[in-house]
């Protein structure tokens, strides 16, 4: 599991504005639920309107557990669970408005949708979740190790007298040659102080 120091500020953002958003949300649903109808109609009834109520409750209830734990985890399905959950919010927001006209709330969190599934698609919130996705195991259930948006590659090398050896270099995608890989014990991380591009050095004895 990722830790949470190495998860982007935006990320964290992201996770906090989809629960705060839902707590809110889900308040209101129901209170509304509770004015419109009694409860007693709301359970038995196959009304358009209660049946997309229940899923949008639902949705949005499973939001709560599935985005927080997808996204802190890095995993690229809650990426593309967020996006459809935005998604519908967004055209139920249309909906509530071309209903009732009710601009004032409504349009602010229409945009806010739409930003956010803008978010979800740019390219360093791809990388974040489509780099977990890329990461091999070892025999000994380790994860490859990770620097910033770099993920750590191995691969071997043919030298001159038959000899083969072990390369270790970092890549923010996924190379042509090379597979994921831990860090190995005897080794640190330095960064190249004009490219800012990590690597790997001997440890000074």
């Amino acid at each position: 599991m990722k830790k949470i120091k190495e998860t982007p500020v935006g990320i964290l953002l992201f996770v906090t504005f989809v629960i705060v958003l839902d707590v809110i949300y889900l308040y209101y649903l129901i209170q509304y639920l509770a004015v419109y109808e009694n409860m007693r109609l709301m359970f038995f009834s196959f009304s358009p309107f209660f049946l997309f109520a229940w899923f949008d409750l639902l949705l949005t209830a499973s939001s709560l557990f599935v985005i927080p734990y997808g996204f802190l985890n890095g995993r690229n399905w809650a990426r593309i669970f967020a996006f459809v959950f935005l998604l519908e919010s967004a055209f139920g927001a249309i909906g509530y408005i071309i209903t009732t006209g009710e601009f004032i709330i409504r349009y602010p969190l229409f945009v806010i949708y739409v930003v956010s599934m803008m978010y979800l698609l740019m390219s360093p919130t791809q990388a974040y979740f489509g780099k977990t996705s890329k990461i091999h195991f070892h025999r000994n259930h380790k994860k490859a190790y990770t620097y910033g948006e770099y993920t750590l590659h191995s691969k071997e090398v043919n030298l001159k007298g038959g000899r083969t050896q072990t390369i270790y270099f970092f890549s923010k995608r996924t190379p042509k040659s090379g597979s994921p890989c831990d860090k190995p014990d005897n080794m640190v991380v330095g960064v190249n102080k004009r490219t800012g591009m990590p690597y790997l050095m001997k440890k000074k004895k």
